[in-house]
């Protein structure tokens, strides 16, 4: 009979695929899943479990109450050389942050500096995620967020 402190081992491949299927099963179109699972599935492995898969029950009851919007209609409103401004319609965090970085590294090609201000976004989740987005560009990036508290600081 298997020990009750047996330990299973899941691969990140194998849980990124669950993760987005949970959140395509609320909904949310596969791209915008895997992105936001990804996210997730990042943060487990870096160590900072308080922003990862742990976090899946709470968003899939957000998504169930239109707290997070599953088909956002995600637009830069403004667009200025070197800045932007990308209203989010309350998209899943992970999925707006991933698209304001995308915006603010195109600004950066094209001005040398760039800048996305995301707003109406859900909780962000791990921002080191979209940092790294912009180091793997060949840039430097930094990543803020401000909402209401979802846990104790």
């Amino acid at each position: 009979m298997p020990s009750e402190n047996e330990l299973h081992v899941i691969s990140s491949a194998d849980l990124e695929r669950f993760a987005s299927a949970l959140f395509a099963a609320r909904g949310v179109a596969p791209a915008m899943a895997n992105e936001w699972a990804k996210s997730l599935v990042w943060a487990n492995l870096r160590g900072v479990d308080s922003h990862g898969v742990l976090r899946i029950p709470g968003y899939i009851e957000r998504l169930k109450t239109g707290a997070i919007n599953p088909t956002p209609n995600m637009q830069v409103e403004k667009r200025a050389v070197a800045v932007a401004v990308l209203e989010a319609d309350r998209a899943p965090g992970a999925v707006a942050m991933a698209t304001a970085m995308a915006e603010a590294l195109a600004r950066a090609r094209e001005a040398h500096i760039g800048w996305c201000a995301a707003r109406n976004i859900t909780h962000a989740g791990a921002v080191g995620y979209f940092a790294l987005q912009a180091a793997n560009a060949g840039m430097i990036g930094m990543v803020m967020s401000a909402s209401g508290p979802m846990m104790a600081y």
